[in-house]
């Protein structure tokens, strides 16, 4: 009975196997469809493969029948994406203070063969984590373009950072919205930084029987187009007893460029009501200075020693401490 049961299941496995594998031949082949993209709000969005079947071809037999011919799969090719109708150019990252108003400087093309009219519209991304530079803070000018056919028009982005904002890394978009067609967004950044105002103090130990300690300290100004302020630095060196140190030396570096060509110019620019100066203006002539502080001490007593260094106005400084430096060879 038990041998009679175990035949049975057999057969019906065997039975269901091979009509999935009859429905499976008699089923029109899958082809894969290339990705397609379209263009939506400035970025190209690439959709997920398709699948669809193959039709099958048929004709007919000499009994007049019809018989199935083995089909050969259609290769389809995927759409072109359309070309943008504007072409977008303007600087991704920019630098200000807070409470410092800056000026972005763009260029729009219009790669149709049509005229166009364009509205420029600050905007910002909804439920966006991070820090956003807000459309109130946004002004554009002008507001609206009318491009005709392969024309490019220049545009200006005025944008005010308020006294009360973090520094770090924010993020801004702008809508270039077409009459006829949909809108392009294009993401720019501006690095809020605020100037280094506060103490820094490294304490450091001189072992006993140390031979000497090289302590330099160096700063500049003048080396970064976002900025044209001139910061100081006041440096002091204290012995583990409290009494401080005059330094050996204090040197200036300074070095400049004169700029004749007008691509040198920056697409940036911090508007001249803030900061005192025009930003390489072409032509114009910029002052870079370099300043070291330098304690060279022979014999130096053993403790804690203390280095304070308090910043005005400075976007950044370094210095280095040496306890017994080790000397070079000397090359022949």
């Amino acid at each position: 009975m038990k041998k009679m049961r175990s035949i049975v299941a057999i057969v019906m496995v065997v039975t269901l196997l091979t009509g999935v594998a009859l429905a499976y031949a008699a089923s029109p082949p899958f082809e894969r469809i290339p990705p397609q993209a379209y263009h939506r709000s400035g970025d190209w969005v690439k959709m997920l493969p398709r699948i669809y079947p193959v039709a099958s071809e048929s004709g007919g037999g000499a009994d007049g029948g019809s018989s199935a011919v083995s089909p050969t799969p259609t290769s389809i090719p995927p759409t072109p994406p359309p070309k943008p109708k504007l072409s977008i150019r303007m600087p991704f990252t920019s630098y200000a203070k807070p409470g410092q108003t800056i000026l972005i400087n763009g260029t729009l093309t219009n790669n149709g063969e049509e005229d166009i009219t364009v509205e420029l519209v600050p905007i910002s991304e909804n439920g966006y984590i991070g820090r956003v530079i807000k459309p109130e803070w946004v002004s554009v000018k002008p507001a609206e373009l009318t491009l005709a056919a392969g024309e490019s028009e220049e545009f200006q982005i005025s944008v005010t950072i308020p006294d009360d904002v973090d520094a770090g890394f924010y993020e801004g978009m702008l809508a270039f919205r077409p009459e006829d067609s949909v809108e392009q967004v294009e993401y720019y950044s501006i690095q809020v930084y605020r100037l280094l105002n506060e103490p820094v103090t490294e304490e450091f130990y001189v072992p006993q029987n140390s031979s000497r300690v090289v302590v330099t300290v160096t700063w500049s100004t003048g080396g970064y187009q976002f900025e044209t302020g001139e910061g100081d630095l006041t440096v002091h060196l204290y012995r583990p007893s409290g009494q401080e140190i005059a330094p050996d030396t204090i040197s200036t570096h300074i070095s400049g460029y004169i700029d004749a060509y007008s691509y040198w110019g920056p697409r940036v620019v911090v508007k001249p009501t803030t900061i005192e100066g025009e930003m390489n203006e072409p032509g114009s002539r910029r002052v870079y200075k370099s300043h070291t502080v330098l304690y060279d001490i022979e014999n130096p007593e053993n403790g804690t020693w203390k280095l304070e260094m308090i910043p005005k106005d400075l976007l950044h400084f370094s210095y280095n401490i040496d306890v017994n430096p080790i000397k070079s060879p000397v090359k022949f």
